[in-house]
């Protein structure tokens, strides 16, 4: 008989290593190193902590069904029932996850000072998290059946409620994904937009934040995927491009939301492996906003003085995201100032070398 179980293990397995690195990494760059203790990061750990749940529960479905046809002759009635309930866990607790993560975006996101709006709109998505990503899901897979149980036992008394209701709340969910993705994309990059910086920080948060819509893409996909799973005869096997879907959209969200608070150390990872950088100006003997040169002329009988101030903005070296050294995201500017002195007198000449200072 048919299986697609690889197709369900072998995605989770390597989004599993993705999403455990790169929080991990987040939490020992913020938290170890740096004493950084912030919400944000604990609503991360806590998303990666159920969505490595929800991953194990998909994976032990797999061996009592899911991924092979239900008329199967291996796939016994008792197995069917266990099958079932690991998948119900599973989607359980991957709506937990996506719920933590959404909420450590928006509370990251929440660190920016960049004007009432802003934060209007950050406070906004946070009250569309909790209400489609919380109340509504939570309740349509925690309170849909009574009791619990026969959401994988149907062998028992009970009821459900109507599948439509389910329906109604699986795309309430989703569609509550897509808009709060393109919110935590389009709303810090038009005010990034508003501040004054070099082409190349611009460029590098904005690709860090249109990561974000690769999950927006998902969460369609998961839309358009799971509308046949309400009328499927099959379920053990028609729920699988369902279980890579939410897989996918849930791993991809946590990386997502990752991205921004590890910048500097992505910038210094390319710097070293490619050469290239996304905060800082690969060529720091070209400013990006021009230059000063100021001549200052002494004159007396013994000497002339000049001297000449250069000016150079680098890119406009801000911390944009939560500096590690301030709490509040307070937008900084860094200027780079370079005087040269040369002064000639009568029995020769004198040139210092160059002060480099920054103001």
């Amino acid at each position: 008989m048919e299986s697609r179980q690889n197709a369900i293990v072998i995605p989770e397995v390597i989004f599993a290593i993705l999403a455990g690195s790169i929080v991990f990494w987040r939490i020992i760059n913020n938290v170890v190193l740096k004493n950084l203790y912030r919400l944000a990061d604990l609503l991360i750990f806590l998303a990666l902590v159920s969505n490595l749940v929800a991953l194990s529960c998909s994976s032990l479905s797999t061996q009592y069904g899911l991924g092979r046809h239900i008329y199967d002759p291996s796939i016994t009635p008792d197995m069917l029932v266990t099958c079932l309930r690991w998948i119900w866990i599973g989607e359980a607790t991957n709506l937990i996850s996506m719920l933590f993560a959404k909420l450590s975006i928006a509370a990251f996101l929440l660190y920016l000072d960049f004007a009432p709006g802003y934060k209007i709109a950050m406070w906004f998505t946070v009250g569309i998290v909790l209400v489609c990503n919380g109340a509504v899901a939570l309740t349509s897979i925690f309170g849909s059946c009574s009791p619990v149980s026969l959401n994988w036992n149907m062998n028992q008394p009970g009821q459900c409620w109507d599948p439509r209701i389910n329906k109604i709340c699986t795309y309430v969910q989703s569609g509550s994904n897509i808009v709060t993705d393109i919110l935590y994309t389009s709303v810090p990059i038009f005010y990034l937009s508003t501040v004054k910086l070099g082409a190349n920080v611009q460029w590098g948060l904005r690709i860090v934040l249109l990561f974000g819509l690769i999950a927006t893409v998902c969460s369609v996909v998961k839309i358009a995927v799971a509308g046949k799973m309400f009328n499927t005869h099959d379920p053990t096997w028609d729920a699988v491009d369902l279980s890579i879907w939410s897989t996918a959209e849930v791993n991809v969200c946590i990386i997502a939301a990752c991205l921004p608070p590890l910048r500097s150390q992505f910038d210094s990872f390319l710097r070293r492996c490619f050469g290239m950088a996304f905060s800082k100006s690969t060529n720091r003997s070209r400013p990006t906003y021009g230059s000063q040169s100021i001549a200052l002329q002494t004159h007396s009988k013994s000497h002339r003085t000049v001297i000449e101030v250069e000016a150079q903005d680098f890119g406009s070296e801000r911390s944009i995201l939560p500096p590690d050294d301030v709490e509040d995201g307070i937008i900084r500017e860094t200027r780079q100032v370079q005087v040269k002195y040369e002064e000639h007198g009568r029995d020769g000449a004198y040139s210092p070398d160059h002060y480099d200072g920054r103001q």
